[in-house]
């Protein structure tokens, strides 16, 4: 039962589909953008395990200056009945697009089937590899410190569109849904709190460092930073009331 739950939550990021446009191309994207082609690593980085295409869309969390990738790729029945990807085999994305090539014997992890022969890999890549301009945390943080915490709906509504936030509940709360590697069943990553037509604060479950702005811890994971200035007795409500959501659901 726990490797089913593995396995569809892994590959719920297929289905998580952006979209975002760098210098006039669209892209659908699961996460980041590859700066390629790349070299993909095991941790110590001694052994290059595959090279990414540029563009090649991946999965990532930042870990000690460089960013863990996963990748889900289309396995052939060799592939998937051997649970391995063999050196030099081509790499293939979730939509039967070349993306890579693996350089050495790749273990498959998280098969599944889904009227595709799926399975997902990992690796280290350094920092310059991704493209800032597909990280919404940076680009979140530029527009803040652009508008000078000054960000209105309307300052926001490309960045929702870029990255496909979607609206929750009646209130005005524009969500990115976290990666698998790091929730296999994901909540929030980015919540966008907006009222009266501004961004009033986030609630975010990765480093978002905003200047004169403190973050406040709240559970699994999340903190919240206030974007306005407001008193404590309202930061204090805000991070009562996230909490308490956290912890009503599983």
């Amino acid at each position: 039962m726990k490797v089913s739950l593995i396995i569809i939550y892994s590959l719920i990021l297929v289905f998580l589909v952006q979209t975002f446009k760098v210098n006039a191309q669209e892209y659908n994207l699961i996460r980041e953008v590859i700066d390629g082609p790349a070299n993909i690593r095991n941790k110590d980085g001694s052994i290059v395990l595959f090279t990414l295409n540029d563009s090649a869309l991946v999965e990532s969390i930042e870990d000690e200056g460089k960013f863990i990738v996963g990748l889900a790729v289309n396995l052939s029945y060799f592939q998937l009945k051997s649970e391995r990807i063999f050196k030099g085999n081509t790499l293939f994305g979730f939509e039967g697009k070349k993306v890579g090539v693996a350089k050495t014997d790749l273990p498959v992890g998280l098969i599944g089937y889904w009227g595709k022969n799926m399975g997902f890999i990992t690796g280290y890549s350094a920092k310059q590899n991704i493209r800032p301009e597909s990280v919404i945390e940076v680009v979140l943080t530029d527009l803040i410190n652009k508008k000078k915490f000054n960000v209105t709906f309307d300052d926001l509504r490309p960045m929702i569109n870029m990255f496909k936030l979607g609206h929750w509940g009646n209130e005005k709360h524009y969500i990115c849904l976290e990666g698998t590697m790091v929730d296999l069943s994901p909540r929030d990553r980015i919540t966008l709190m907006i009222e009266d037509n501004k961004l009033i604060g986030i609630v975010h479950s990765r480093s978002l460092t905003l200047e004169n702005r403190q973050t406040y811890p709240l559970i699994r994971g999340h903190s919240f930073t206030p974007v306005i200035e407001m008193s404590q007795t309202r930061i204090n409500e805000i991070v009562r009331e996230r909490t308490a959501w956290y912890n009503s659901i599983d």
